[in-house]
């Protein structure tokens, strides 16, 4: 239909796109082909290009959403760990307190042809730890020693005139202690003892 209400006579046609470039162009016949032919290339390749983009774009989407995943099940797994943590053990004191004994008398028994400091409390013996491995000639310390007797046989007591407490053993853990020494077995200090010479 024309603008004043008239039919155009003349025929019309359906072209494509790469029909309308070769009409479209007045270029000579090959340059219009070179035309149509590079367009459709660098479409071509336009798609090409975003398919590629799309490709990448996916394969960060995975890959961000698996580390998200990850991210949860490790956050899910601390909060698990935090909720169900055991307290921690209270180790027990393996030796016994201090046991003040300055408003009690000590003396001094022999032994190893010494005298060794000893203090009778609530009925109990105890032998100074120091003066023992002294006369023994032992250089371990007192407190390693003591840790090496069974509970309840060493303890710590202060003695007067003493400025710090000392290690001292019951008589159960002087036995252990000189019958642990080397040196007293192989000069036969028990072997003596047997006699009645020691």
């Amino acid at each position: 239909m024309l603008q004043y209400g008239g039919k155009k006579k003349e025929p019309y046609y359906y072209l494509t796109k790469t029909e309308w470039l070769y009409v479209a162009t007045k270029f000579n016949d090959e340059a219009r082909a070179k035309l149509v032919l590079r367009w459709e290339a660098l479409e071509h390749d336009a798609i090409k290009v975003h398919q590629e983009y799309g490709r990448r774009i996916e394969m960060l989407e995975s890959g961000v959403g698996t580390l998200i995943g990850a991210m949860t099940n490790l956050t899910n797994l601390i909060a698990q760990n935090q909720q169900t943590r055991i307290a921690p053990i209270k180790k027990e004191p393996t030796f016994s307190p201090i046991i003040d004994a300055r408003h009690l008398a000590f003396d001094f028994v022999n032994i190893l042809g010494d005298n060794i400091r000893h203090i009778i409390i609530d009925e109990k013996d105890w032998y100074s730890l120091n003066d023992i491995l002294l006369n023994m000639k032992v250089k371990t310390g007192s407190g390693q020693i003591a840790r090496k007797i069974p509970s309840g046989m060493s303890a710590k007591i202060w003695l007067y005139g003493n400025t710090h407490p000392a290690w001292f053993c019951s008589k159960s853990g002087l036995d252990i202690v000189m019958h642990g020494s080397r040196k007293l077995r192989n000069e036969g200090y028990f072997s003596q003892i047997k006699d009645g010479r020691a």
